[in-house]
Protein backbone atom coordinates (compact mmCIF):
# COMPACT_ATOMS: atom_id res chain seq x y z
CA UNK A 1 0.00 0.00 0.00
CA UNK A 2 1.12 3.57 -1.43
CA UNK A 3 2.20 5.38 1.58
CA UNK A 4 -0.79 8.42 0.08
CA UNK A 5 -3.22 5.99 0.32
CA UNK A 6 -2.43 4.98 3.88
CA UNK A 7 -2.15 8.75 5.25
CA UNK A 8 -5.48 8.94 3.75
CA UNK A 9 -6.75 6.20 5.54
CA UNK A 10 -5.05 7.57 8.82
CA UNK A 11 -6.98 10.95 8.09
CA UNK A 12 -10.55 9.37 7.47
CA UNK A 13 -10.28 7.65 10.79
CA UNK A 14 -8.87 11.10 12.73
CA UNK A 15 -11.71 12.99 11.56
CA UNK A 16 -14.44 10.31 12.17
CA UNK A 17 -12.81 10.18 15.87
CA UNK A 18 -12.89 14.15 16.24
CA UNK A 19 -16.43 14.17 15.12
CA UNK A 20 -16.99 11.38 17.52
CA UNK A 21 -14.71 13.75 20.16
CA UNK A 22 -12.57 11.09 20.68
CA UNK A 23 -9.87 13.86 20.28
CA UNK A 24 -6.60 12.07 21.15
CA UNK A 25 -6.78 9.51 18.94
CA UNK A 26 -8.21 11.75 16.05
CA UNK A 27 -4.76 13.30 16.32
CA UNK A 28 -2.73 10.31 16.54
CA UNK A 29 -4.14 9.02 13.46
CA UNK A 30 -3.98 12.69 11.81
CA UNK A 31 -0.23 12.61 12.89
CA UNK A 32 0.56 9.48 11.61
CA UNK A 33 -0.99 10.69 8.29
CA UNK A 34 1.16 13.92 8.32
CA UNK A 35 3.56 12.08 9.39
CA UNK A 36 3.72 9.94 5.83
CA UNK A 37 2.85 12.38 3.50
CA UNK A 38 4.09 15.78 5.44
CA UNK A 39 2.64 18.07 2.19
CA UNK A 40 -0.92 16.84 2.93
CA UNK A 41 -2.62 20.25 3.62
CA UNK A 42 -6.54 18.29 4.14
CA UNK A 43 -4.75 16.52 6.93
CA UNK A 44 -3.43 19.61 8.61
CA UNK A 45 -7.12 21.44 8.28
CA UNK A 46 -8.39 18.40 10.30
CA UNK A 47 -5.70 17.91 12.98
CA UNK A 48 -6.50 21.97 13.21
CA UNK A 49 -10.01 20.79 13.92
CA UNK A 50 -9.17 18.64 16.42
CA UNK A 51 -7.11 20.93 18.19
CA UNK A 52 -10.21 23.35 18.54
CA UNK A 53 -12.17 20.48 20.01
CA UNK A 54 -9.77 20.49 23.27
CA UNK A 55 -9.35 24.07 22.97
CA UNK A 56 -5.93 24.27 21.78
CA UNK A 57 -6.60 27.50 19.23
CA UNK A 58 -2.91 28.63 19.01
CA UNK A 59 -2.24 24.62 17.65
CA UNK A 60 -5.08 24.70 15.11
CA UNK A 61 -4.03 28.44 14.16
CA UNK A 62 -0.93 27.03 13.51
CA UNK A 63 -2.23 23.98 11.56
CA UNK A 64 -4.79 26.18 9.34
CA UNK A 65 -1.21 28.04 8.28
CA UNK A 66 0.15 25.26 7.11
CA UNK A 67 -2.72 24.15 5.50
CA UNK A 68 -2.74 27.41 3.68
CA UNK A 69 0.75 27.45 2.61
CA UNK A 70 0.11 24.21 1.27
CA UNK A 71 -2.85 24.48 -0.19
CA UNK A 72 -4.77 27.89 -0.82
CA UNK A 73 -8.28 26.95 -0.40
CA UNK A 74 -10.82 29.31 0.62
CA UNK A 75 -12.30 27.27 3.00
CA UNK A 76 -9.36 27.07 4.88
CA UNK A 77 -8.81 31.11 4.95
CA UNK A 78 -12.48 31.02 6.55
CA UNK A 79 -11.59 28.28 9.37
CA UNK A 80 -8.71 30.52 10.08
CA UNK A 81 -10.67 33.73 10.12
CA UNK A 82 -13.35 32.25 12.14
CA UNK A 83 -10.95 31.43 14.76
CA UNK A 84 -9.82 35.08 15.23
CA UNK A 85 -12.75 36.39 15.33
CA UNK A 86 -13.99 33.66 18.22
CA UNK A 87 -10.81 34.84 19.67
CA UNK A 88 -12.08 38.65 19.23
CA UNK A 89 -9.03 39.09 17.09
CA UNK A 90 -11.29 40.92 14.86
CA UNK A 91 -8.82 42.73 12.78
CA UNK A 92 -6.36 39.66 11.96
CA UNK A 93 -9.53 37.74 11.16
CA UNK A 94 -10.35 40.73 8.31
CA UNK A 95 -6.52 40.09 7.51
CA UNK A 96 -7.10 36.73 6.56
CA UNK A 97 -9.26 36.94 4.47
CA UNK A 98 -8.28 39.95 2.81
CA UNK A 99 -5.89 38.59 -0.04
Amino acid sequence: MSAELLALMYNARGEANCQRGDYDLALADQNAAIRLVPNFPQAYADRAQCHLGKQDVDAALADYATAIQLAPIPGYFRERAKIYNWKGDHEQALGVVDI
